[in-house]
């Protein structure tokens, strides 16, 4: 299983930016994020997913992942400074925001599967993420892509208390808008798109 590299990071009382030293015993399962730190409040956190991390759990190695969000709730409970999770790839630079931490939890709780491994099987998170992912990949995104629209996607659409963004070429965090149009047969569930702005 590939290594995935951590550091966390923040102010001093003097609004100097500090990071912990980088951690490279994480592995897809098991973030070694450091929540505290006796020289600096942690704000947020720096996690790498390398090219071989994560093959064997059937999701894009470049991607933010459903535990992802979960070790972003886990560690605003544990300190509730950080609202910043930062998810670094050779395809391209993810963050994810707390904008609203009661809501945040109460995602987790109602449609991940503890510990972050996936959403609750037969659901509806879980049937509305297969349908974004497939209708991003219909429209010609790669896989990596559609499955950090898919993520964005049901992250609205559910209420999670999360914005995702994306690092653009000039280097600015832009938010991923998501828009869905039901069928009219509901059971084949939405389109999904990505929209320029909110």
């Amino acid at each position: 299983m590939g290594i995935e590299t951590t550091f966390s990071f923040g102010l001093d009382n003097n609004g100097v930016f500090h990071t912990t030293p980088v951690d490279k015993t994480g592995t897809c399962s098991s973030s070694k994020a450091k929540i505290s730190d006796p020289g600096f409040t942690v704000e947020g956190v720096w996690h790498y997913h390398n090219n071989i991390s994560c093959g064997g759990f059937g999701i894009p190695k470049d991607a933010p992942s459903i535990g992802d969000i979960y070790t972003l709730n886990s560690s605003y409970k544990a300190n509730p400074n950080i609202k910043y999770f930062l998810i670094g790839s050779e395809t391209g630079t993810y963050m994810a925001y707390i904008a609203n931490p009661a809501k945040l939890d109460n995602f987790v709780n109602n449609y991940m599967i503890y510990g972050g491994g996936g959403w609750i099987g037969n659901s509806a998170i879980e049937f509305a993420f297969d349908n974004a992912n497939a209708s991003f990949t219909k429209e010609g995104n790669d896989v990596q892509e559609a499955y950090a629209l898919a993520q964005a996607a049901v992250l609205s659409q559910f209420d999670s208390g999360v914005i995702l963004s994306k690092i653009d070429d000039k280097g600015n965090f832009t938010t991923y808008f998501i828009t869905n149009k039901p069928y009219k047969d509901k059971q084949r569930g939405a389109v999904y798109s990505q929209a320029k702005g909110c």
